[in-house]
């Protein structure tokens, strides 16, 4: 079940709770970006709706953002981001334990983007 945050009214999927929306004059995107406001870790701006999956999965706006929000924060704060993010996706994607840590010490995150960062103990590149 799925609850328009606006009226309380209850769906069973989120293609009625988007066709809904346009009983409050709202479109999918105005809906998510004032009911769920997520924001970019490094700039603060509003993430970039395209797709429910892809807002709620997204941090950055950018690929630049991300590179730029690494060599800025704390270490030890982007080496938990970085450990978490990839504990959710080897989760998300059913993985094998040892695919993601295989190597001792040691750890690569990859995206559909391609190599994402290297992280060895605490240092953190891009």
């Amino acid at each position: 079940m799925v609850k328009c945050k606006v009226c309380g009214k209850e769906f069973e999927s989120d293609r009625q709770l988007h066709a809904h929306l346009k009983a409050h004059k709202m479109r999918v995107i105005e809906y998510y970006q004032s009911q769920y406001p997520r924001y970019d870790k490094f700039d603060n701006t509003i993430i970039k709706f395209k797709s429910k999956d892809q807002y709620f999965a997204s941090d950055f706006n950018t690929r630049t953002n991300l590179k730029k929000w690494i060599k800025s924060a704390p270490k030890d704060e982007v080496k938990e981001y970085c450990e978490n993010l990839l504990i959710d996706r080897k989760n998300k994607k059913n993985m094998p334990k040892y695919f993601l840590f295989s190597l001792v010490g040691q750890w690569a995150l990859f995206t559909r983007f391609g190599f994402m960062c290297w992280c060895h103990f605490n240092e953190v590149t891009v």
